[in-house]
């Protein structure tokens, strides 16, 4: 999918940020594709399966509201845990 909207267009990886409840589809899929990851914790993953996990985001917030906040009052590159 990012694939093919950069290709129409004109934006480049540091401005995506691949955003997802479940680390082994979105945000593997994310990290693959060298997109910025953030994981939101109201869906499948929990902040317990996150600890010892192998796949691991640039971001995690509780909520979506969260993540909202965090953009509007922070830089992107402060690491969200």
């Amino acid at each position: 999918m990012y694939i093919l909207y950069t290709s129409d267009h004109v934006i480049g990886m540091v401005c995506v940020l691949m955003i997802g409840d479940r680390l082994e589809t979105d945000i593997l899929l994310g990290l693959n594709s060298g997109i910025k990851t953030a994981l939101v914790l109201t869906g499948v993953t929990s902040c317990n399966a996150l600890e010892n996990h192998p796949i691991s985001p640039n971001y995690v917030f509780s909520t979506m509201g969260d993540l909202l906040l965090s953009a509007e009052s922070e830089p992107a590159s402060s690491k969200k845990v």
